[in-house]
């Protein structure tokens, strides 16, 4: 059978204190426990995500969060297939850069929040994304930053949790239930990903581990 192989990140939590709805653990101990719009089961890579990876053109990678018992919580694909994004969304996106060029989409589900969409583009090298309900409604809004911009809280926190580590990436991401800063840190031959509050405050740790996702074609 032909296959299509996916570069992947796969997430795992190394420590947890989410009060955010992002990342909510779904029911454990159950290999068919439903997603928040009942479309997989918690073990499951979700259909929409292979089928939109099997009509792109394009796909950069595939994104998965789990938790301690191996849930997954959140699916994303990276990919270039405008024709899968609900038109609400890209509108949503057109209407806060309007000049913007859009760069790529992600198609997500959540365990807890169901589907979610994304547009990301660069408006005059500003690089945002918005993420939206398929209905067109804000969930979050995420622009890159200049990590040396970060304040003294959060670079005290990202020492204390990866001493000695290098900022790859800085993101400010807000919305309606959403005031958090992500950092991707280098640290000791691992990539984490850093979820936190303004504040300075750890959300969530995450370690980044690469893999492959085989689809049929």
């Amino acid at each position: 059978m032909s296959r299509l192989w996916l570069p992947t990140v796969l997430l795992l939590a190394c420590t947890t204190n989410a009060t955010t709805t992002e990342g909510t653990t779904p029911p454990s101990g159950s290999a068919a426990a439903a997603t928040a719009d009942g479309a997989a089961p918690a073990h499951a890579l979700d259909a929409e995500l292979v089928q939109t990876a099997t009509a792109a053109s394009k796909v950069e990678k595939v994104k998965l969060r789990v938790d301690a018992q191996g849930n997954l919580v959140k699916q994303a694909l990276y990919h270039d297939d405008a024709a899968s994004i609900p038109a609400p969304v890209i509108e949503l996106a057109k209407s806060k850069w309007p000049k913007a060029t859009i760069t790529r989409y992600e198609t997500e589900l959540y365990a807890d929040r169901g589907r979610v969409y994304e547009v990301e583009v660069d408006d005059g090298g500003t690089l945002c994304e918005v993420a939206a309900s398929p209905e067109g409604a804000e969930v979050y809004t995420e622009c890159r930053v200049d990590p040396a911009s970060l304040s003294a809280e959060l670079k005290a926190a990202i020492e204390q949790t990866a001493p000695g580590g290098k900022i790859l990436e800085a993101e400010t991401k807000k919305g309606p239930e959403v005031d958090e800063v992500t950092v991707e840190v280098e640290h000791g031959g691992r990539e984490l990903y850093l979820r936190m509050r303004p504040d300075g405050s750890v959300i969530q740790t995450l370690q980044r581990i690469p893999a492959i996702v085989e689809i049929p074609l």
